[in-house]
């Protein structure tokens, strides 16, 4: 039973990790592409 609960904590610490590195790399991809459009508008 407490190994079933590890393996629960770790798989959702896991998805938190991807979560935030996948949040943080679209914000920059985002941001990328704003600054792309300011540049090409002007």
């Amino acid at each position: 039973m407490r190994n079933a609960l590890l393996v629960k904590v770790s798989l959702v610490e896991f998805t938190e990790v991807i979560f935030l590195m996948a949040s943080s790399w679209l914000s920059r991809g985002l941001t990328w592409k704003i600054y792309h459009c300011q540049n090409k508008m002007s």
